[in-house]
């Protein structure tokens, strides 16, 4: 009696066991695929409005600003899949405007951004770094004029979803490093701060 009491318990316990694992398994399964879906990251097209690209250089301690009233942008992002993710922006810089008429004049022709011959400046970032909080850091290739310097920007991921996304960061790059205007940095200071928000879309 106490040995068929036994097997019977045992028998009873494997059963247990066995359903145990079964219902872990099947939460496994049904966990997995939400969390792969969740960790895609998201490809966005930039939306024009609200999205703006300032600079802003000093002359003779004077701020002289400027805008890039057009560019575009792939990206593919998600804070949950850095790795995974990647920008290239392309600015129109023939869309260059400046706070007066001989900057705007000055800054379109050969010795400075050569507008005729490189009408476009390309940022491509494959390296994302997370600073904390809604705090990043995108590392990438800029190339102005034709040539290419490495480079690490700042941004604030302001809003992300799954339909749409906004950022705003800044960046300071030197001018000689990019061959723009007078090497020379008595009058005009060799950094040039570029601030920059964007508002994106989902793309369907």
């Amino acid at each position: 009696m106490v040995k068929s009491t036994s097997r019977h318990c045992l028998n009873l316990l494997k059963q247990i066991i066995g359903q145990s694992t079964l219902i872990l398994l099947l939460a496994i399964s049904i966990a997995i695929p939400v969390t792969a879906i969740a960790a895609e990251p998201i490809k966005f097209k930039i939306k024009p409005s609200g999205s703006s690209l300032n600079f802003t250089a000093t002359q003779n301690n004077a701020p002289v600003r400027g805008e890039f009233r057009k560019f575009s942008g792939d990206i593919i992002f998600s804070p949950d899949a850095l790795e995974q993710s990647r920008i290239v922006i392309t600015v129109d810089m023939t869309s260059l405007t400046a706070s007066y008429e001989d900057a705007e004049t000055t800054l379109k022709t050969k010795d400075w951004f050569n507008i005729e011959n490189f009408p476009k400046a390309v940022f491509e970032a494959e390296s994302f770094k997370s600073l904390g909080g809604k705090q990043y850091e995108a590392s990438g290739t800029l190339t102005i004029t034709d040539i290419k310097k490495p480079i690490t920007l700042s941004f604030t991921l302001d809003k992300f979803s799954k339909t749409s996304a906004s950022a705003s960061g800044e960046v300071t790059i030197k001018r000689n490093d990019f061959l723009i205007g007078w090497s020379d940095t008595t009058n005009l200071q060799d950094e040039v701060s570029v601030a920059f928000n964007v508002n994106a879309v989902a793309k369907k």
